[in-house]
């Protein structure tokens, strides 16, 4: 990965389900990030060809951050490995732009998200948009999980429904 290559350091990596941390990136020099749409991801360079695609689960209304939320997989080729491992706040990565082949309908006035699992990062960023920025929009969100503890982002979740009366 080098054309639209940035240099992002770790701010915050934290617990959110069994298995599972949130990962909190920002720009090396401390600048503002480039701007992505709800649905949006970026590949995660740890070098010697390990790469692998991540979704953005913060607002895209946010460019001081990106927020990931990675699952440590059974059979990891090493990439969620290192990153609930190895990786620690402070570290550097090596990240794409961010890239969008999942976007939000933007002009619908009610919207289905479904998700399991840490599939719900690229949801939580679609819910995010819509309840910022369009909140008379009707958003139903179907999320299923295998246990309580593999219920990643849970407390967002219930902080986003509590504050917003669209969201179901």
């Amino acid at each position: 990965m080098s054309e639209g290559a940035l240099r992002v350091r770790v701010s915050d990596k934290y617990s959110i389900a069994d298995q599972t941390v949130a990962i909190e990136l920002v720009a090396e020099d401390g600048g503002p990030l480039p701007a992505f749409t709800a649905g949006a991801y970026i590949d995660v360079d740890l070098g010697y060809g390990m790469v692998r695609q991540y979704s953005l689960a913060n607002s895209p209304a946010e460019q001081h951050r990106y927020l990931l939320g990675v699952l440590k997989a059974q059979n990891s080729q090493g990439i969620s490995a290192a990153l609930h491992d190895v990786v620690l706040p402070g570290n550097g990565l090596q990240i794409s732009t961010p890239k969008n082949l999942f976007p939000l309908d933007e002009a619908a006035g009610y919207s289905v998200l479904v998700g399991g699992g840490i599939g719900i990062t690229p949801m939580l960023s679609m819910l995010r948009w819509c309840v910022a920025e369009q909140p008379e929009r009707r958003v139903h969100l179907y999320y299923g999980v295998r246990s309580s503890g593999d219920h990643a982002f849970k407390r967002v979740l219930e902080e986003l429904a509590a504050a917003h009366p669209a969201f179901k």
